[in-house]
């Protein structure tokens, strides 16, 4: 079955979904996610925890077609994302699920689509100005402000000392760096 068929087959799928919580709670904002694209692959198996680009396109056109046929069901809102290229978006032992990089931005969809839609009075919406989510363009130490940093998915801000250093174990533990 091709993916188109599989998105047309989800749409359905998603709008009996929410026809049905709202059957039970008419109030509830249901918040749809998009899908990411899989993982690189090449005749040796998985390129470590890539996104496949070649997939972008077709998965951008899948988020489409659901938002747009969602846009109507009330109460709905549909969260958006994409994953920068070249960066390591996937888990190792698990491939095809995003790592802690990709939950932070598909988490940064879900909390701006709920700001978006009036849910959240205070969201990410800070940052959202002269901020790239992938911050992958600008070492992390050049990000304009902390709130960037923070919806970075390259980027953390290191405990103690309140810079913004490209996310490792250390810096989300909190670990001194050395200057």
């Amino acid at each position: 079955m091709s993916r188109e068929e599989t998105a047309r087959i989800s749409i359905e799928n998603l709008r009996r979904i929410i026809r049905s919580i709202h059957r039970q709670n008419p109030q509830v904002l249901v918040v749809v996610l998009g899908v990411y694209p899989d993982e690189r692959m090449t005749n040796g198996g998985w390129v470590p925890n890539i996104v496949d680009q070649s997939l972008v396109p077709l998965t951008d056109e899948i988020n489409w077609r659901v938002r747009d046929a969602l846009a109507s069901e009330p109460r709905t809102v549909f969260a958006s994302f994409h994953f920068p290229p070249n960066i390591n978006m996937f888990q190792s032992k698990n491939p095809g699920h995003p790592n802690c990089r990709g939950a932070r931005i598909m988490a940064n969809a879900v909390v701006d689509a709920l700001f978006s839609a009036g849910e959240l009075q205070n969201g990410l919406a800070a940052a959202a100005w002269g901020c790239h989510v992938g911050a992958i363009r600008e070492p992390c130490s050049m990000l304009p402000s902390k709130a960037c940093c923070m919806r970075s998915a390259v980027c953390a801000l290191h405990h103690h000392s309140g810079k913004c250093f490209p996310y490792t174990a250390e810096v989300y533990h909190g670990i001194p760096l050395p200057r």
